[in-house]
């Protein structure tokens, strides 16, 4: 996705039952700079929840969440806060209890909006992610209360200024607790992570080395909940 125009998405296609679809424009309002696709859950009903960020007015954004039906109506929309939000990935995870966590998450900070299964806000947290280098940090779920921030870092002179992968566990209140350093001896930087069941854990993908003149190479590592690495491939 061109990091420029940033649409989020310009039309849904979806199964409503066997043999039957329907396509539907969505309009311009919902857009994702970074990893599209991640700001999309369904249910069970067929139904589908968007989050996403208004068009930037003077560097400000709003925090959006809409719900759609399986025929593609809209049913809901909130509009939560403003702020810079401009090049922050949007992220959204379905609860337990059928309500919704937005993530917004940049350089400096993660902002997390937890609400019910309608979208009414519950609570508003900030977790500081200063440090983080390049795309911005990604935040995944790690139990019920627990969430994990992964971001590239760069070390010191000591360590050449290479880079490498940061995960740590915060709560919701966003204290962090025990970081996890997932280096190599080149540059590794973090592109994507997911969440693992049997056993419980997270897939991580980057690349390592550099651009010019050497070459990179793929990295995908496997860790376990707490993120120290059991198995890393390049």
């Amino acid at each position: 996705m061109n990091r420029g125009t940033g649409i989020l998405l310009g039309f849904l296609v979806f199964s409503v039952c066997a043999g039957q679809t329907f396509e539907t424009t969505v309009d311009g309002t919902y857009f994702n700079t970074v990893y599209p696709g991640h700001n999309m859950v369904t249910g069970p009903q067929g139904e589908f929840v968007i989050a996403g960020k208004s068009k930037p007015a003077e560097g400000l954004n709003s925090l959006i969440l809409s719900m759609f039906g399986g025929d593609g109506t809209r049913k809901w929309t909130k509009n939560y806060e403003s702020g810079e939000y401009v090049d922050h990935q949007i992220s959204l995870i379905r609860m337990e209890d059928q309500g919704f966590l937005l993530v917004a998450s940049g350089r400096f900070e993660v902002r997390l909006i937890r609400t019910d299964s309608l979208g009414n806000r519950q609570w508003t947290k900030s977790i500081q992610t200063a440090g983080y280098e390049g795309q911005n940090p990604i935040l995944l779920p790690a139990d019920s209360a627990h969430y994990a921030i992964l971001g590239t870092r760069v070390l010191g002179p000591e360590d050449s200024y290479l880079r490498v992968i940061s995960f740590e566990i915060a709560d919701t209140g966003g204290i962090t607790g025990t970081r996890q350093q997932i280096e190599e001896t080149r540059n590794l930087i973090l592109q994507s992570a997911s969440v693992t069941t049997a056993p419980v854990g997270f897939i991580i993908t980057g690349y390592t080395g550099f651009p010019y003149p050497e070459g990179s190479s793929f990295y995908v590592c496997r860790t376990d909940e707490a993120g120290k690495p059991v198995w890393s491939k390049i």
